[in-house]
């Protein structure tokens, strides 16, 4: 659930989600891509590592969305918290060196 007229922060995951929208309306927005606005019904894909940040409509919106990861790796990848706390112990997890990279840029 996003609540209304509120935009879930930047980020990416290590493998594809699949979202199908039950209520409300949201814009699925895509560095490189078009917004692309969907309404109750609508399904789409996002594949692995693009960036995105979803905005719910006025009503909120509500899916049921489906992820696949790579094993060992963070379902999803804040980019704007990571500049925050990177510590030696963060740099040995999993998935933190793509992160780094995908910041950096």
């Amino acid at each position: 659930m996003i609540p209304p007229n509120a935009q879930v922060p930047r980020h990416d995951h290590s493998g594809e989600e699949f979202l199908h929208l039950l209520e409300g309306t949201a814009t699925h927005i895509e560095e490189g891509s078009a917004n692309r606005d969907l309404k109750p019904g609508e399904a789409m894909v996002i594949r692995m590592g693009k960036i995105h940040s979803p905005k719910a409509g006025p009503d909120g919106a509500r899916a049921v969305v489906f992820r696949v990861h790579l094993e060992g790796e963070p379902e999803r990848l804040e980019l704007e918290l990571a500049r925050i706390a990177i510590t030696p112990e963060r740099l040995r997890r999993p998935g933190w060196r793509r992160f780094i990279q995908k910041i950096s840029r």
